[in-house]
């Protein structure tokens, strides 16, 4: 398993995007991870394009239970596969052990 943590507290534009991306299916491909986990604490500014475009490629984002962001992702049919409740974290990691 490999976690990914973006420094929440700055933007997650489109330099930090591609560098996200390309180092995935590099980690994906020479380890054979199948999913890469993003722990957002601060998700104003993480767009609907990411998200889809990120979980895609086998990524899921936990963000916080409460915040505008995870309500309107879980609920979308698009979106909803690639988004987690932050407080399942722990619970889905004893699940893979």
């Amino acid at each position: 398993m490999a976690l990914v943590h973006l420094g929440m507290k700055g933007c997650l534009d489109a330099e930090r995007t591609l560098i996200v991306e390309t180092f995935a299916k590099f980690i994906e491909n020479h380890f054979k991870i199948r999913e890469l986990w993003h722990l957002i604490t601060f998700d104003k500014d993480l767009s609907d394009d990411k998200i889809v475009r990120l979980g895609e490629q086998g990524q899921i984002f936990y963000l916080p239970n409460a915040s505008e962001t995870y309500k309107k992702c879980s609920e979308h049919q698009g979106m909803k596969n690639y988004v987690r409740p932050l407080n399942n974290f722990v619970g889905d990691i004893r699940n893979l052990i």
